[in-house]
């Protein structure tokens, strides 16, 4: 989910979608979904667009699902690899501030 819609390479805007209620029990509209890459080589489907939501936050759970992937943490960097041939299909080094913001999520799924 992101408010910046300009993270998105394709929006299909709704007024179908429900709001999304976040862990402190803020609500916030959701005005579309649609694909955005999270890096030059891994690009998401159905990631919700709220336009008044901050950041960009992913799901270890909507990365896995929607890529057939798992997800190595470490300390400096966070590799998605493909379930079943273990190929390396994306990689965020020393963006610690995107990886917490994943964990986040992964908690509540």
């Amino acid at each position: 989910m992101t408010g910046i819609k300009d993270n998105f390479n394709s929006l299909s805007l709704s007024n179908h979608i429900p709001s999304v209620n976040v862990v402190d029990g803020i609500f916030f509209s959701v005005l579309g979904e649609g694909i955005v890459h999270v890096t030059s080589s891994l690009a998401l489907n159905n990631m919700l667009h709220a336009p008044k939501f901050p950041i960009r936050l992913l799901t270890y759970s909507q990365i896995t699902k929607n890529k057939n992937s798992f997800v190595t943490f470490s300390p400096t960097y966070c590799m998605f690899q493909d379930l079943q041939t273990g190929k390396m299909i994306g990689l965020v080094v020393n963006k610690v501030a995107f990886i917490i913001k994943m964990m986040v999520l992964h908690c509540l799924v």
